[in-house]
């Protein structure tokens, strides 16, 4: 339907359901759906958080519960039958990634049934029922989980080692690029996940551009946080941990609690359309506390029966880097994903998809922006946190020269480690994961910095054309009200909601 036929709202509809589409196919292409192998939402973790998330309160959900485990061998048996055609095509996952899954799978099988995380559904209803009802759903739960689940992820688990891991990428051929048309697929993968049509050599030197101007400024702040001139030094002082870490599991939790807290008070100064359901901070299920992210943040259902969580890993809490708490609960909860993608789904005129749907250039772009947004807000406890800031943005700028370096021109895994560790404070094993990870989600990363540069500039070219009737709360507002928005159209939409 041609432009002039329709107003401006379903114009922005339209613009962002073709970028969200663009999206959707970025990770159906041979990129993602037919040869991945991935550590952190594969079947070995996506399915073990259906079962910590399956309602079971009443006979119909678990009626529905036991059919959806019933049908879990068929789905890992065709995600096998995928890799394998895949594979025969040449295309197939990194080794590293192929090892980190067999491992976890490994951790599933070897689990004794009665205590898998597979059978927490049944755990949870125990808790609400009794009854032969609830006997039955128990015993039935445990046979199609013992002699069907279980099973299959034994059969993909062969699969892996025996047909997968021997034809996988080697660690200096683990970028996309290696693969039977890889180049295209990859500038895919970044109009996909940014919604910004670029070149991944532009891309990479904006990385470096974006790394040589935070590191002034880490410079500076080292010296204030702890009395180090050379960054090196500093870097390399945050890295070893020491006297950096909690005492306890409930520490972490407390201290991340605190930091959502101050940041909800916050918030009525700098935000009109604010979030009503608060943020939950909860500790990472165990399950996927050994190949998650530390933190990541999951919105809750829209009849508010789940409420959005802020979920934070707590295992080896000594080792854990206190100084970067504050900037990943501002990035995870508030101001960051939780508030938007709330005010997001209370944005009840707008079409579902508006409201759910995750545009990463947007959602990332939103979540760094809203770490630097602390700043402004003075967030941070102390000199330490806001160098953790700081040192958290330095990954993001690698993040564009590292994806780009592994999938565009050629990189080693290697190559990409040792990068990461002389621009952050990352240990080796952190770094590692970081890049095992953009091996997984080609392009993915790039949406953080490249989005939040994005809404820095907005937020730049509003103060400067406006001057003194700029208002921060009319601004977010233009950003929020729209929901989740392809970039190009987000600008769009913000110069005409604030007459620019």
């Amino acid at each position: 339907m041609p432009d002039d036929v329709l107003d401006d709202e379903e114009r922005i509809t339209r613009s962002a359901l073709v970028s969200f589409l663009d999206g959707q196919i970025a990770e159906l292409v041979p990129t993602q759906a037919d040869w991945s192998v991935d550590p952190m939402t594969g079947p070995q973790v996506s399915l073990l958080t259906v079962a910590s998330e399956q309602p079971v309160t009443d006979a119909r959900q678990r009626r529905a519960a036991l059919e959806r485990w019933r049908r879990m061998p068929s789905y890992l048996d065709q995600h096998g039958a995928n890799l394998r055609a895949a594979a025969k095509e040449g295309r197939v996952a990194a080794a590293c990634l192929v090892h980190k899954v067999i491992e976890q799978i490994d951790d599933l099988l070897t689990t004794p049934p009665p205590d898998s995380p597979l059978l927490d559904p049944a755990r949870r209803a125990a808790a609400t029922a009794s009854g032969t009802d609830q006997d039955r759903f128990s015993s039935d739960l445990e046979e199609a989980t013992r002699h069907g689940v279980l099973p299959a992820f034994a059969r993909l688990r062969a699969l892996l080692a025996g047909e997968i891991l021997p034809q996988a990428r080697p660690d200096d051929r683990a970028g996309i690029g290696f693969l039977p048309g890889g180049d295209a697929l990859y500038r895919q993968a970044i109009r996909g996940f940014a919604t910004l049509d670029l070149d991944p050599q532009a891309v990479h030197q904006t990385g470096r551009r974006e790394i040589e101007r935070n590191e002034a400024e880490l410079a500076g702040l080292a010296r204030a946080a702890l009395g180090e001139t050379d960054l090196p030094a500093a870097l390399a002082r945050l890295r070893s941990g020491r006297g950096l870490g909690f005492g306890s599991r409930e520490e972490i939790l407390a201290a991340a609690r605190a930091a959502v807290a101050r940041a909800e008070e916050a918030v009525p100064d700098w935000f009109g359309l604010r979030h009503q359901a608060p943020c939950e901070v909860v500790p990472t299920p165990a399950h996927e506390e050994a190949h998650s992210s530390p933190v990541q943040y999951r919105l809750g259902a829209e009849d508010g029966s789940r409420p959005g969580r802020f979920w934070i890993t707590t295992s080896e809490p000594g080792s854990r880097q206190r100084f970067l708490l504050e900037v990943q609960s501002f990035h995870e909860a508030v101001p960051g994903h939780h508030l938007q993608l709330e005010v997001a789904q209370q944005l009840s005129g707008l079409p579902k998809f508006r409201r759910r749907a995750i545009v990463e250039g947007y959602a990332e772009g939103w979540g760094l922006y809203a770490e630097h947004l602390a700043g402004d807000m003075q967030l941070f406890s102390t000199d330490l946190d806001r160098l953790g800031a700081r040192s958290q943005d330095a990954l993001r700028s690698c993040r564009l020269v590292v994806d780009t370096g592994l999938h565009a021109l050629g990189w080693s895994r290697r190559n990409a480690i040792d990068y990461v560790l002389s621009h952050t404070a990352l240990p080796e094993r952190a770094a590692a994961a970081e890049v095992d990870r953009y091996l997984a989600w080609p392009g993915q990363a790039l949406a953080y910095k490249l989005g939040q540069l994005e809404f820095l500039d907005l937020r730049s070219r509003a103060q400067q054309r406006l001057r003194d009737r700029f208002d921060i709360r009319r601004f977010h507002d233009a950003v929020l009200r729209n929901g989740s928005l392809p970039l190009p159209v987000l600008r769009r939409v913000v110069d005409a909601e604030l007459g620019l």
